[in-house]
């Protein structure tokens, strides 16, 4: 019988798992190196005001309906 393909293709389902292998290493790099702090994290961050004039509650707002809710 005669062959179909030739022997080079025998090598194809080895380069594509080392392929494979090799593209998922470097995307994890990818992702541990883009999404880092040092990328995530830019420009202007000023400190939030927490009371004073701005915000005086000092308890979330939710807190009201939490105990309307235990009172009802």
């Amino acid at each position: 019988m005669a062959q179909i393909f030739p022997k080079k293709a025998n090598m194809l389902p080895v380069l594509s798992l080392v392929g494979a292998l090799l593209g998922g290493v470097v995307l994890i790099f990818l992702v541990w190196y883009f999404f880092s702090p040092e990328f995530t994290t830019v420009g202007y961050q000023p400190e939030q005001q927490l009371g004073g004039k701005r915000f005086p509650r000092q308890r979330p707002a939710h807190a009201d309906l939490h105990e309307l809710s235990l009172a009802g």
